[in-house]
């Protein structure tokens, strides 16, 4: 009998990642998902952070957040520029990074992206951004 139970996102990753390769070799495409993460510290102190994962040749911003006293002090800024480093160094053509109308849309658009789409009414009945950065490819040293 065919059923479908609740499970951990743990579980059901370890299914699709079984399965999804396969699945894209036979349409030619060779998927692999990395998942990455950079810290920014103060001394010992951790005061922000950005998640990245990178598919494809695209670096999707996950997460970006600094420590509410650090706000306005560059951290935000210095995390930006090094996940464009780290999505150069890694091969990425494409930054992209969803934020709501209540967030940070003007930051991003500081740091060269822009809007491709928006979703009216999307998550929190909010109007959310889909924003990208196209890389040019690394200058050769």
């Amino acid at each position: 009998m065919l059923v479908v139970v609740s499970d951990t996102y743990a579980a059901a990753d370890s299914v699709t990642q079984k399965f999804w390769p396969a699945h894209n070799r036979s349409q030619g495409i060779a998927w692999e998902a990395k998942s990455m993460g950079l810290v920014a510290r103060d001394g010992d102190h951790s005061i922000g952070a950005a998640t990245i994962k990178i598919v494809g040749g695209v670096a999707t911003l996950e997460q970006l957040v600094v420590d509410p006293e650090r706000v306005g002090q560059g951290v935000g800024s210095l995390l930006v520029r090094e996940v464009e480093a780290l999505a150069r160094k890694v091969g990425c053509h494409t930054i992209e990074v969803e934020t709501a109308e209540t967030q940070a849309r003007p930051f991003y658009e500081q740091h060269g992206f822009v809007v491709y789409a928006q979703r009216p009414n999307g998550k929190f009945g909010l109007c959310w951004y889909l924003m990208e950065k196209r890389l040019t490819p690394a200058p050769l040293v």
